[in-house]
């Protein structure tokens, strides 16, 4: 597969989570939204947060005794355990997956947040094929609520009973953290590094069944797919363990023989990674995986406007942030100043023995020198598009805009998205077109068997004399054979004439042998003897 496939232009799939759940005037979130942030977002039980932007600071607005992290209760008493397999076949993929939360929908969070970071954290740029088996065990140990609402210290109570409701938002945010979902899980990632086929799995339609414009299915349906993907290759298995306390190195000793065989190897990594968590029953062995979360309003607060049609068009307009910036992905691929000296010698690197290699180079700059500076007008387009989307989010999370009014209107935003994602792909659709037809070309070359290239016959010529043989190509000397030995030819079309003579040895034996052949199409084999057999 070519090292610079450009198809990136269906976005990554941000998958934090919005969901209204398990009572009135609660709502959620994943926590994979900070997994990979260097920063530590000040979210806790029991402690208020803004939720236009997560990071800012607040202050703790309620009493210590009844907001302790401590007082939260479970509310369910055994941890429900599961196994899935997924199957990615990219590394787009493999990231989207990794990316996905309890939920798998796109988060309403603030995408802008840190400086736009959460949109480059999130995007993929890869698309190289690399395919993996993901085997996940997961105990989901549930809901941990407050039994009684936390009580307000007489410093928040005080702002709120004086209707200061802008100061109080000011120092301890717009919601706080009512509730948290634990969970234990380890995944074992089994990557093939070296394989026969173009795709473990011939039925993709459960692999790449499409949930929406961003959400896939990448769970294996059925079961009997898995040994089809152990069948050929080599392997290799990583092992994440998130909560629980277990020796990853004995997990490795386990699962990596089972890698070298193809019988039964994903029954056999279940049954040892179900094993490994049968005995975790205590949530202190888990990780936070989502933050429930109410409104100060429940505490009398006025002026916040939080409600599902507002996250619904948050949403909405996330979806189009990303759309958007993978497009701007693609474009940065082609505009970086150095774009067409790494595309050359990519280029180079693969089709190094290819004959007519430079014919197809000069078609691709020719091309590249033609998109680009559409492409430049168009990455323009989308960075004025990102900052009025930006501009968008921030009118509609307004905790004061009322959703059914204009502030929450994307107006022509979303068809102007849509317009400059398929400009963009046109465009990059050309140079891709002569990508792959170098490749079909390059293809054909290296499967085409020399003699079908020239046009030519396959002559294979025995020694069945112990004594080594000169052998003559219509009367021009063309090499030696050994005594007993085989050499192979290819002889041009028509009638062509041999003679083998003796080069030393008994001459008890005929000394010259004559032979004629006669190839009549390409890749025709022949076989002749010269000598004597003892």
């Amino acid at each position: 597969m070519i090292k610079f496939s450009l198809k990136q232009l269906i976005t990554i799939f941000l998958v934090l989570i919005f969901n209204v759940t398990y009572s009135q005037s609660k709502s959620v979130f994943d926590a994979n939204y900070f997994r990979n942030d260097n920063f530590e977002p000040p979210l806790r039980a029991g402690k208020g947060f803004n939720i236009t932007d997560v990071y800012k600071q607040t202050k703790f607005c309620f009493t210590p005794e009844t907001s302790n992290p401590s007082k939260l209760v479970r509310t369910q008493n055994s941890g429900k355990t599961s196994i899935s397999i997924y199957y990615t076949k990219t590394e787009k993929e493999y990231k989207e997956l990794k990316n996905l939360g309890f939920s798998g929908k796109v988060s309403y969070l603030n995408l802008f947040s840190l400086g736009g970071s959460k949109l480059t954290e999130w995007a993929a740029k890869s698309d190289e094929k690399v395919e993996r088996l993901i085997f996940s065990a997961k105990i989901d140990f549930g809901n941990f609520e407050y039994e009684a609402d936390p009580v307000l210290n007489p410093e928040a109570k005080s702002l709120i009973d004086n209707k200061q409701f802008n100061d109080f938002i000011n120092l301890y945010g717009t919601h706080y953290i009512s509730g948290v979902r634990k969970e234990a899980y380890i995944w074992v990632i089994v990557t093939k590094t070296e394989s026969d086929d173009s795709s473990s799995f011939t039925d993709q339609d459960d692999l790449d069944a499409n949930i929406g414009q961003f959400g896939r299915d990448f769970e294996v349906k059925n079961k009997n797919q898995t040994e089809q993907f152990f069948s050929n290759g080599t392997f290799e298995a990583e092992i994440e363990i998130h909560g629980p306390i277990l020796d990853k190195i004995s997990l490795e000793n386990q699962i990596s023989p089972l890698l070298s065989g193809n019988s039964d190897v994903s029954n056999n990594i279940k049954q040892i990674i179900s094993n490994s968590i049968s005995n975790i029953s205590d949530p202190e062995q888990a990780i936070i995986t989502q933050y429930y979360f109410s409104p100060f309003t429940l505490y009398g607060v006025d002026n916040i406007i939080w409600n599902l049609k507002k996250e619904n068009q948050l949403i909405k307009i996330n979806e189009n942030v990303l759309n958007i910036y993978s497009t701007k992905n693609d474009i940065d691929e082609f505009i970086a100043p150095n774009a067409w000296s790494e595309f050359q010698d990519d280029y180079d690197d693969i089709f190094f023995d290819f004959s007519e290699k430079e014919k197809y180079k000069k078609e691709l700059q020719n091309t590249f020198n033609s998109i680009l500076p559409n492409l430049k007008l168009y990455n323009q387009s989308i960075e004025l598009t990102l900052k009025n989307l930006e501009k968008a989010y921030n009118s509609c999370s307004d905790i004061q805009c009322n959703p059914d009014i204009n502030c929450c209107n994307l107006g022509d935003l979303e068809t102007k998205v849509q317009e400059l994602s398929n400009k963009v792909q046109i465009e990059i659709d050309k140079f891709e077109n002569v990508v792959y037809e170098a490749m079909d070309a390059y293809l054909d070359e290296e499967f085409t068997p020399d003699c079908q290239k020239n046009n030519q016959g396959v002559l294979t010529i025995v020694n069945k004399s112990s004594n080594p043989y000169l052998i003559y190509q219509n009367g021009n000397y063309i090499g030696e054979i050994a005594g007993k030995g085989v050499v192979n030819l290819y002889v041009n079309l028509g009638t062509t004439k041999f003679k083998a003579e003796q080069k030393s040895g008994y001459l008890l034996y005929a000394t010259i042998n004559n032979r004629t052949v006669e190839f009549n199409e390409a890749c025709q084999e022949l076989t002749i003897t010269v000598g004597e057999d003892y």
